[in-house]
């Protein structure tokens, strides 16, 4: 059932949802989410039947197809995920498709970090993360000497900060203040709508530092209620950034 709300969901967005129904074997993964009182979240999840995805379920034509392939560093929690995700940067690669790469998690990074670093060496173009998940990676003691380390391995590198805003680095350093005037409810959802944000304005080929802003835009959106879906018109939002 649940797999079935998240299919109708995904497509009331406009989001082409290629994915079948199979009632015979693991059930649809589900996540528990607890928020404490400043906002911060604590999620348990049951991969369910997501665990054995493959690199042979993947739709090579859809990757061929794209502009931006996106990759979560969660997928190598998958049974065969390390394959599947190699192979779906080589064919984005062979095709003139961007990868991007999100690092998910500071545990994640604590398990695969030499995953991690060959990936990001021989695979990303753009790379998301968070501050202590970069300083976690690299095994530095503060994001300066961090950013210097990984400068030169990835085109784009948009770290979030929290209440500190974000800082992104490609052929400058831009420093993207926080949105005034959020009160953190839930940061649920903040980081994936941060990384929205970016790749959109990366599409529409606008600065990167302009890319920044309207990820912190929408970012703040989400942090403002409970829920990881937006409340408020996506489109106006950027409107406030892009005029």
């Amino acid at each position: 059932e649940a797999g079935k709300v998240f299919v109708k969901d995904l497509s009331a967005t406009g989001a082409e949802c290629k994915v079948a129904s199979d009632e015979s074997g693991m059930a649809t993964g589900k996540s528990v989410v607890h928020i404490t009182p400043d906002g911060a979240r604590t999620m348990i999840t049951s991969l369910g039947a997501a665990v054995h995805f493959g690199p042979d379920d993947l739709d090579e034509e859809m990757i061929k197809s794209a502009k931006i392939l996106f990759i979560e560093g969660y997928l190598w929690d998958l049974m065969n995920g390390q394959q599947l995700v190699e192979k779906a940067a080589k064919i984005a690669h062979d095709n003139d498709v961007k990868v991007a790469f999100l690092l998910s998690d500071s545990l994640c990074v604590d398990r695969y970090r030499k995953y991690f670093l060959e990936f990001i060496e021989n695979s990303i173009d753009i790379l998301f993360c968070k501050e202590r998940e970069l300083i976690r990676l690299l095994s530095e003691s503060d994001i300066t000497a961090a950013i210097k380390k990984i400068m030169g391995r990835c085109e784009i590198l948009a770290i979030t900060g929290s209440d500190k805003g974000s800082i992104v680095v490609s052929n400058d350093v831009h420093m993207i203040e926080p949105k005034a005037g959020v009160t953190v409810v839930d940061t649920t959802g903040a980081g994936d709508m941060y990384t929205a944000g970016f790749l959109y304005g990366y599409l529409k080929e606008h600065p990167h530092d302009v890319c920044g802003k309207i990820a912190n835009e929408l970012a703040s959106e989400i942090l403002s209620h409970v829920g990881a879906r937006p409340e408020k018109d996506l489109k106006e939002l950027v409107k406030n950034v892009t005029g």
